[in-house]
This record gives structure tokens, C-alpha cells and sequence, in this order.
């Protein structure tokens, strides 16, 4: 069985190496993408054949296929959406940094300890 992932923020640096790695990963299935600009989600669900794409990532986090979330947006949305993808039962992959103050990198650290 793979784990189903879904990747939010279709930026260069996704398109370049996450995805790419996500989509050759035997144990991993991409199933949707999510980006505040939805054309560019939707042409990388195209480019990429992933079934479903969003404009806001809040869709994306009540699929409940998808079981781990890449969080590839700039840095100062990591930790408010590491913060929603885990209350939502997600585990959750960020592009660095976790957080732009140690105080939320611990948050995230203590909140990840409740998913299952």
C-alpha cells in the first residue's frame, strides 16, 4: 500500500525537486496539490497527473486519502499550516525552516506528538 501525499505550494522548488522525488518514491502516491494561485495548481496537476488540485490548502487537508502533507511555501506560512495539517491528522514534511522562531519550531514538535 503507498502513502497517499499531498503537496502544498507548486513553487520552483517543488516543481524541481520535491515532486519529481514524490512521484518516483514506490511507497508514495501524489494525490493532490494545492497553491494560492490556481493556475499554477492545476497546470502541475496536469504536468504531473495528480488526480485533485486546491486553491486553499484547507481542501486539501479534509482528504482523507492523503495521509502525509510537504509543506513548499515560503517561509513564513510553515508554521501556521504545519499547525492545521497536524490537527487535521497529518504528517507533515516542511521545506526549511520549520518555523520562523524557535517558540513555533517547538509547537510544531509538541503537536506532532498527537497525530497517530
Amino acid at each position: 500500500m503507498k502513502l497517499g501525499v499531498g503537496v502544498i505550494g507548486c513553487g520552483f522548488i517543488s516543481q524541481s525537486a520535491h515532486i519529481p522525488s514524490i512521484v518516483r518514491n514506490e511507497r508514495a502516491q501524489l494525490l493532490a496539490v494545492s497553491d494560492v494561485k490556481p493556475n499554477l495548481a492545476a497546470s502541475v496537476a496536469t504536468r504531473w497527473h495528480v488526480p485533485l488540485w486546491y486553491a486553499d490548502y484547507h481542501d486539501l487537508l479534509e482528504n482523507k486519502d492523503v495521509e502525509a502533507i510537504f509543506i513548499l511555501t515560503d517561509k513564513y506560512s510553515h508554521f501556521p499550516i504545519a499547525m492545521d495539517a497536524l490537527s487535521a491528522g497529518k504528517h507533515v514534511f516542511v521545506e526549511k525552516p520549520l518555523a520562523t522562531s524557535y517558540k513555533d519550531a517547538v509547537r510544531v514538535a509538541e503537536e506532532e506528538k498527537n497525530v497517530p
